[in-house]
């Protein structure tokens, strides 16, 4: 009788046991999934009409990543004229030049979050490293044009449509297929 009262609790417990993994399984699982889908939301979530929004900007710039060597450090927004503009300031290691094609998919994602943006101004300020680097909105859209068939600011109108120029340069861009014109 005690032996099936031990074998019933035995029972119940190795259940509850197993319900238990499962579940934290696919909690687990299911943060993974979650993560991957989370910058996309985070980027999108603070696409703005306006330059002027600092807010939502400076998050946007927060949840990028940037080519190993290029630390970002702060940005100043010019918006009072035409052109709006946004002046991102690095810090480059020794080794690192300024170049066009180490920050083309960062500036693709700018533009399509950000609506009234015409030009993105990369600046180095240590020492080591030379010159400024202007990069426009009609630059930019002649990339994702002839990529990806859409200017920057059709790929912002919609999530999807933005989701698509991500997943693009994480596949591409960032497994070395550089396809910068």
């Amino acid at each position: 009788m005690i032996k099936k009262k031990v074998d019933k609790i035995s029972s119940k417990s190795l259940i509850l046991f197993l319900i238990v993994s499962i579940l934290g399984t696919s909690f687990l699982i299911g943060c993974d999934i979650e993560k991957e889908e989370n910058l996309i939301d985070k980027l999108y979530k603070n696409k703005t009409e306006y330059v002027g929004d600092n807010s939502k900007v400076g998050n946007i710039i927060s949840n990028l990543k940037f080519e190993k060597g290029y630390e970002y450090k702060s940005m100043k927004i010019s918006s009072d004229e035409k052109p709006y503009s946004l002046i991102l300031n690095f810090e480059l290691s020794q080794k690192e030049d300024l170049t066009t094609d180490k920050i083309t998919s960062q500036s693709a994602i700018l533009f399509s979050l950000i609506d009234n943006l015409d030009e993105i101004v990369y600046v180095p300020v240590n020492s080591n490293a030379e010159g400024i680097l202007p990069v426009d909105r009609n630059y930019i859209d002649s990339f994702t044009t002839s990529v990806i068939g859409m200017t920057t600011k059709e790929l912002g109108k919609s999530k999807g449509k933005f989701k698509e120029l991500v997943e693009f340069y994480e596949e591409y861009i960032r497994k070395d297929k550089v396809l910068i014109p």
